[in-house]
């Protein structure tokens, strides 16, 4: 089995668009860093949210002391969001997602774990930074890129597809290599915000 390069394999992390102009500046920062937007516009479901805060990783902390990332696009927390299930439904102009790299965030030496499937899940398992070179045969990759994932039938599926990279510290912004946007007005207005033209991608076939 050929190795993933590293440099190759993107992260996904989805985002309200106000939340772009500060990201741009910034980088994509914790609650309790110092560098912390204090006008931070939150999607999904909180009551989720709130229950990652009792899944502790091996490392003695909780999943909400990391930014979360997905290997993929489209995955079933965008749909939730853009359908309005368990949280209020936000239009997908209104979505953006913030692009890195597996290899951008080990080049920024940040701490980082991964899993093979929703770091929820009890069924799911963390591996460190030593692991990485083994990503390929660790992740079920079928399933990140499946998007036949609905239904009872596919629960576990569902879980795998949900794989997730976890940083523990601030994202920099130099770690963002592109931003991806439903639609060419959005473009438009990221480019006014004073993100380069070429750092942004319409990419409608990413949303629900």
């Amino acid at each position: 089995m050929a190795r993933l390069r590293l440099d190759k394999t993107p992260l996904f992390r989805v985002t309200h668009f106000d939340n772009i102009k500060y990201i741009a500046e910034k980088g994509i920062t914790h609650v309790s860093s110092p560098d912390s937007n204090e006008n931070y516009v939150p999607i999904g479901n909180n009551a989720i949210i709130d229950k990652r805060k009792e899944r502790l990783l091996p490392s003695g902390r909780p999943l909400t002391d990391y930014i979360p990332f997905h290997f993929a696009p489209r995955m079933p927390m965008l749909y939730a969001i853009q359908k309005g299930y368990g949280t209020e439904v936000v239009d997908p102009r209104r979505l953006v997602y913030c692009i890195s790299t597996v290899q951008q965030i080990m080049d920024a030496e940040l701490e980082f774990w991964f899993t093979n499937g929703h770091a929820f899940s009890r069924l799911s398992h963390f591996y460190d930074s030593s692991r990485i070179r083994k990503i390929r045969g660790l992740l079920d990759w079928d399933a990140i890129t499946d998007n036949g994932w609905g239904g009872s039938e596919n629960t576990d599926l569902r879980r795998r597809k949900e794989a997730e990279f976890l940083v523990g510290a601030d994202v920099p912004a130099t770690c963002i290599t592109e931003y991806i946007v439903y639609s060419p007005s959005v473009k438009d207005k990221l480019f006014v915000s004073g993100i380069d033209d070429d750092k942004i991608r319409v990419e409608p076939g990413y949303y629900f």
